[in-house]
């Protein structure tokens, strides 16, 4: 796309070629590769930012709720909770079959932390940075969004061990087993309605800076396949997916749909 002089392109760290600078940048060149390769080209996600950002920003929000439930977690169990010396005071009686965590020792605290909380924070700040690379690697349309779902598979796997292993009665148990609120009173104020709609500015912001700062799927990229790929392709069903198809490659399909129509 940016000549064949080499003084007009350089090599990124991984020791693929990139054009040196904007000024250089050919469009016709485009014209210059077979249908296939148009069309790889166009159905890799960083070529459509219309369909790439709401998918980054659904699994982002997707681990930003489980982050928040963990960090709740935390403010109750660890923060709100009293600390006491026995676990024989930890619990009072509720209504009907509930009890009430009233306070937990350092010990309990401490294996909370160490086996669920600081674990679970972990794999979702991972799972997070991978499901963005992951994503943003998958060169079909169709498969991006057939991953997103497998991507939230991983993240509710916990759900579903607990669902389908534990026993009903440990069921009940966690069911019946009730955590004090953090505050015993909360204020009808704007920071109390709305404070929480900053994860979505949050969210917003990481899909942002990731796919212009952080991503590592293609160093130093141009943002320019779109400005060649968008204008001379379109949607089009393929091989049991939806792809975008250069328009010269849906007219050799269409006119061999027609020679075998003929031949019939």
């Amino acid at each position: 796309m940016y000549g064949a002089d080499v003084t007009h392109n350089y090599l990124t760290p991984n020791g693929f070629p990139r054009g040196l600078d904007k000024q250089y940048f050919d469009p016709s060149n485009f014209g210059r590769l077979t249908g296939e390769e148009k069309d790889l080209a166009c159905n890799i996600p960083f070529s459509q930012m219309q369909i790439l950002v709401p998918i980054l920003f659904i699994w982002t929000l997707t681990i930003v709720a489980d982050l928040r439930r963990c960090g709740d977690l935390f403010v109750r169990l660890i923060l709100a909770t009293p600390t006491i010396t026995s676990m024989k005071d930890s619990v009072v009686e509720g209504d009907g079959e509930c009890e009430i965590i009233v306070g937990l020792t350092k010990e309990v605290k401490a294996m909370l932390l160490s086996t669920c909380m600081i674990p679970r924070w972990v794999i979702d700040v991972y799972l997070l940075w991978l499901g963005c690379r992951w994503l943003s690697a998958t060169p079909n349309f169709g498969d991006l969004l057939l991953n997103s779902v497998a991507l939230e598979f991983i993240v509710l796997l916990k759900d579903t061990l607990f669902i389908g292993v534990v026993p009903d009665r440990n069921k009940r148990a966690t069911q019946n087993t009730l955590i004090q609120p953090w505050q015993k009173r909360e204020p009808a104020n704007y920071r109390v309605f709305l404070s929480a709609f900053v994860l979505v500015l949050v969210s917003f912001s990481w899909v942002y800076y990731y796919i212009y700062r952080f991503q590592a799927v293609l160093p130093d990229y141009k943002w320019d396949v779109h400005e060649v790929g968008f204008p001379l392709s379109s949607w089009s069903l393929r091989d049991g997916s939806l792809k975008f198809i250069s328009k010269k490659t849906q007219q050799h399909d269409r006119a061999g749909q027609k020679s075998v129509c003929s031949a019939h």
